[in-house]
């Protein structure tokens, strides 16, 4: 019994042609639309956290890198973020939202980040 693959060869090569072309020029993210302001999003997983709930010195560097962005959220991944910690963030007053799920903030830790940076928002 003789069998055709004359068509499943050229599908082959058109996707292979298809897939080189992706993969040389990738992804190009659209620019934000005039007047957004781009949010920025800083992930610190609990490595990046000291075993006393404060941010590390890596975390630290890596909120200080994006210290010139107007809108940055910082959200702590499998972190255990204390108030202490929380606190930390009080010297960057371009953080618009906290992200801190099943960290143990509180609501008198968030009313000190509060103080200090009164536009932003924490979801713990």
């Amino acid at each position: 019994m003789a069998t055709r693959h004359g068509g499943q060869g050229i599908r082959k090569y058109i996707g292979l042609i298809l897939f080189s072309q992706f993969a040389i020029a990738g992804c190009k993210p659209s620019p934000a639309p005039l007047g957004a302001g781009a949010e920025t999003v800083v992930a610190l997983p609990g490595i990046d956290l000291n075993p006393d709930g404060t941010i590390g010195e890596r975390g630290m560097q890596k909120i200080q890198s994006h210290s010139g962005d107007p809108n940055l959220t910082v959200a702590f991944i499998r972190a255990n973020l204390t108030d202490e910690g929380l606190a930390q963030l009080g010297q960057f007053p371009n953080i618009r939202h906290v992200q801190a799920i099943g960290s143990h903030v509180s609501d008198k830790g968030i009313a000190k980040l509060k103080e200090a940076i009164p536009e932003v928002e924490v979801s713990y």
